[in-house]
């Protein structure tokens, strides 16, 4: 459904949040679908936690825990592996992107902030869809940026 002369594109920037996952890649192709349709940009963001315990068990590093420094060049760099995947896939759907790696404990509050400050008027994003007490416990990136964003947003399952 390419935009015809004449008509204003519905979409213009759309902010694509990857964490390098199958459903990250659908949401992906969807985001640069509309993007190539709509002739729109689209900014991929990549949000990692900060040194902590927490985020020390997500890392799934073989041996000792790594040192803060260490940390932060390991998620850096699979950080950018990521944007570099996402934005690869932009180009080749002849899309015009760019990347951000942000870092933040708040990942659908950065996700959301990062919409704000690019002027994104689209958020296409996959749902994790967790499960039982953890979908309790922890709750949904995807839910908390559907209720908190300004623009709207496009979930991919």
């Amino acid at each position: 459904m390419p935009v015809t002369a004449g008509r204003k594109a519905p979409y213009r920037h759309i902010l694509m949040p990857t964490d390098g996952t199958e459903r990250s890649a659908r949401a992906e192709k969807a985001a640069t679908d509309l993007a190539r349709d709509f002739n729109a940009q689209v900014t991929a963001v990549h949000v990692v936690a900060p040194y902590s315990p927490g985020a020390l068990l997500e890392l799934h590093a073989p041996g000792a825990p790594p040192s803060p420094d260490q940390y932060r060049r390991i998620v850096e760099a699979r950080g950018r592996a990521t944007l570099r995947r996402a934005a690869a896939r932009a180009r080749r759907a002849r899309v015009q992107v760019e990347t951000a790696l942000i870092v933040s404990d708040a990942t659908a509050e950065a996700i959301v902030d990062a919409a704000r400050e690019k002027s994104c008027d689209l958020i296409v994003m996959a749902t994790s869809n967790p499960v039982g007490l953890r979908r309790l416990a922890l709750g949904s990136v995807a839910s908390e940026v559907l209720m908190r964003a300004h623009a709207p947003v496009l979930i991919c399952r």
